[in-house]
């Protein structure tokens, strides 16, 4: 990473508005982290699209790129090849590489969309993404109540995972999950051995509590985003009452983005950022 990161702890405040995005109308974006900033290979960026907003990319950019739309808020409207499909939240449409990207914003109030995207001069075309061989791109649609409910994980504490995007299975090198925690929730400290990845938590709502490389970050609140090698420690839990919602994310170009977690003691880490009582 370069030294123009924000670090591992980037929130929304933070971000710079960008209202001039690629094959886009009516939207304002901000990047969480971009690839030689605050990552390697993936991009993070919160698209907020006012009524009507659209995104239209006809002839996608670098056809090695692969995207993960995941609905925060609202509701959008996306053409499939055979339908238009009307996508509520805790909903991902996946775009694979050389797919087209339609869809716009249909509610009263416009929505908000997490897009995870990885690829072009990065990745390596041969990592497959799960389709049989000779299939089509065109995007698909995963909705959280499609997805088996995953506890009692290793680690994962008062957690429930749905997972949306796996390399290998529905993409070629990203990766995404739903984490729905529980109040005292969390997931321990850790490290990940075997994989180099790209490493992420989006935190769409609650608040948490974070260790990473031996640092302990509090206050971290909605729209937050936790950033790190997939071989730097870390681990949060849910401070507060009613929980959190947190989307794990996490790119490679081998493929590989989980697993091989190495399960650490409580850190006596020092701290940093406003202390809670």
């Amino acid at each position: 990473m370069s030294a123009a990161s924000r670090g591992p702890i980037v929130r929304l405040a933070e971000v710079p508005a960008e209202v001039s995005v690629s094959g886009g109308a009516g939207i304002t974006a901000y990047v969480f982290a971009r690839p030689g900033s605050e990552t390697r290979w993936m991009r993070v960026t919160l698209c907020r699209l006012d009524p009507g907003g659209r995104f239209d990319v006809r002839d996608v950019p670098g056809a090695g790129a692969e995207y993960v739309y995941y609905i925060l808020q609202g509701r959008v409207r996306v053409s499939l090849p055979d339908r238009e499909d009307d996508l509520d939240p805790d909903t991902a449409v996946i775009f694979p590489c050389g797919a087209r990207h339609d869809f716009r914003a249909v509610s009263a109030g416009g929505a908000h969309v997490l897009r995870l995207d990885a690829g072009a001069a990065e990745m390596p075309s041969s990592v497959p993404d799960g389709r049989p061989a000779g299939a089509a791109a065109v995007p698909f649609v995963l909705r959280r109540a499609e997805i088996p409910e995953r506890t009692g994980v290793t680690g994962h504490i008062n957690m429930s995972a749905y997972r949306f995007a796996r390399a290998g299975q529905t993409t070629r090198w990203l990766h995404a999950t739903l984490d729905v925690l529980r109040e005292g929730g969390g997931i321990n400290l850790h490290y990940h051995e075997g994989i180099d990845a790209d490493h992420a938590y989006y935190l769409s709502e609650g608040r948490v509590e974070a260790q990473v490389a031996g640092r302990t970050y509090r206050e971290i609140g909605p729209h937050s985003l936790m950033v790190f090698e997939s071989k730097i420690p870390h681990g949060f839990r849910v401070v507060g009452a009613g929980g959190a919602s947190v989307l794990r994310l996490g790119a490679s170009p081998s493929g590989g983005t989980t697993g091989g977690s190495i399960w650490l003691p409580p850190s006596g880490a020092s701290s940093t950022g406003p202390r809670t009582a």
